[in-house]
């Protein structure tokens, strides 16, 4: 699958700042624009497991879980989230995730 320019612009970026959870959560974002749901996968779980406070990823990649129909894995992801976002006092993330999860559920 070729590279979008943005994700040649992204990858430049991160050369210069590889653990900026932005700029991954960006990679994370652009991978599903092109199409390319692994690579998406991938850069979600690193993102998940090394920036646990980065709420916005939670969504993100429950959503690509629940397109791929593991809803029980999504689940898992949003439960995650829900505790990330209770912890950081971000009431608004907090309950996007809680209402996904009642879909996915």
């Amino acid at each position: 699958m070729a590279d979008s320019p943005r994700l040649q612009k992204i990858r430049m970026l991160l050369a210069d700042d590889p653990a900026d959870p932005f700029l991954l959560y960006g990679l994370g974002m652009e991978h599903v624009s092109i199409g390319n749901e692994k690579d998406a996968e991938l850069t979600f779980q690193s993102l998940v497991a090394d920036h646990p406070a980065y709420v916005p990823t939670y969504l993100m990649f429950a959503q690509l879980l629940h397109r791929q129909g593991r809803e029980p894995e999504a689940a898992a992801i949003l439960r995650s989230g829900m505790s990330a976002a209770k912890q950081s006092g971000d009431e608004h993330a907090f309950g996007e995730l809680q209402a996904m999860l009642a879909l996915v559920e």
